[in-house]
């Protein structure tokens, strides 16, 4: 067994979770938790969707496992397949995904409101994914992880004022692509 010496390598709990040992599969459950549940009561404030949405995403890590490359690190992994189980579990119960609206990033943004509550989270996703990479970075950890601008910078390896000046930047392009969003949907408009 991996664990004689009960030190808990991650590397070598992902290998005892690519063979479907149940003791490594609870070790990862363990070890990630805390960040992950944390992750899903980003979405949802009820315990109940929370705690369903957390177990779907560990099914789908365990069923998946092996398919990770290393590249990067393994809680990033983790938490990407908590945000798609996140996605699924309101698609699943045929939700737009309006809980996206409060995050500080979206409350300057002068368009149509009705836009942002239709708009499903792969869009806004997709919107994110047209900003520049460091400004695109820094509103995902600001605004969807909840860093601070200490924490991103350290992340980054750039300063606080960088960080928020990056923060700036991407609310910015966000807002003139969420207008554009807008007037390309006529839906939206306001009655």
């Amino acid at each position: 067994m991996f664990f004689k010496n009960k030190i808990h390598n991650v590397d070598d709990i992902i290998k005892g979770c690519i063979k479907n040992d149940r003791k490594c599969q609870q070790l990862l459950y363990e070890m990630f938790f805390d960040v992950m549940i944390k992750v899903c009561f980003r979405y949802t404030k009820d315990e109940n969707d929370a705690l369903s949405i957390l177990h779907d995403g560990y099914l789908k890590a365990y069923q998946n496992i092996h398919l990770y490359k290393h590249i990067g690190s393994f809680e990033g992994w983790l938490r990407k397949i908590m945000y798609h189980s996140v996605i699924d579990h309101f698609r699943h119960k045929d939700r737009k995904l309006a809980f996206l609206q409060p995050v500080d990033v979206f409350t300057d943004v002068q368009t149509n409101a009705n836009a942002l509550n239709e708009l499903i989270f792969g869009e806004i996703y997709q919107l994110l994914d047209h900003l520049p990479d460091n400004s695109a970075k820094a509103l995902k950890l600001f605004a969807l992880e909840g860093y601070s601008h200490a924490d991103i910078g350290k992340e980054l390896n750039i300063s606080e004022g960088t960080s928020r000046w990056h923060v700036a930047n991407a609310r910015h392009i966000l807002k003139e692509k969420l207008k554009i969003y807008n007037q390309d949907h006529p839906k939206f408009m306001l009655q």
